[in-house]
Parts: structure tokens; C-alpha cells; sequence
């Protein structure tokens, strides 16, 4: 299976389970609102790659790097705008943007 069908298929897949349990910000009007965190986590589980941010005027929005290319799951929602390459900045899985997952997985 391509790498891009992957995608297509897992973007399916997060727009069924986001949740107010995966932010606080999610709606059913907006499911992906809040969710960069958990779903750049989640990316990075199953593919590897970089966890990289970008600031935007609503705060910190998270997204992957995988084999060079940036994969943004949420890529509809306006932020591509602020990926630029001198925007993002890579960060390591222990510094990720959901503390308390990575704390009880250790």
C-alpha cells in the first residue's frame, strides 16, 4: 500500500475517534480543533520521523516530518499558511505537547 493511501485512510480514521477525551477544544462542529497534539503523536508512532511546531496566532500547532516530507493531518484547517521553512521547529518526543501520555507511558 502507497504511503499516500496510508494517509488517506488514517485521516479517515482520526476524524472518527478525535474527541472531547483527545481535546478539550474538539466540537462536532470543528472535530479537529485541538487536536494537532495527539494526532502528531500518534503519526509519529506509526511512522517515525520528526514531531516539528509552528507558532500561529492561536498558539502552537504540531504536525510531522516523515522522510523529509511535512505530513499535516490537519492541513485543511488554515495553519498551512505558517509552514514555512523558517517557522517550524523540530522537538524531541519526550518535550511533546501532551505531557501526561508521555508520563504514564514510562
Amino acid at each position: 500500500m502507497l504511503i499516500e493511501e496510508r494517509f488517506s485512510d488514517l485521516s479517515k480514521i482520526f476524524l472518527k475517534v478525535w474527541s472531547i477525551e483527545s481535546s478539550s477544544k474538539w466540537s462536532s462542529q470543528n472535530p479537529a480543533n485541538g487536536q494537532c497534539g495527539v494526532t502528531a503523536l500518534v503519526v509519529n508512532d506509526l511512522f517515525g520521523g520528526e514531531i516539528l511546531k509552528t507558532k500561529t496566532p492561536e498558539g502552537w500547532h504540531y504536525y510531522n516530518k516523515i522522510d523529509g516530507i511535512r505530513c499535516d493531518f490537519l492541513q485543511n484547517l488554515n495553519f498551512l499558511k505558517y509552514l514555512t521553512t523558517k517557522t517550524f521547529l523540530p522537538i524531541e518526543r519526550k518535550h511533546s505537547v501532551i505531557p501526561m501520555i508521555n508520563s504514564t507511558a514510562n
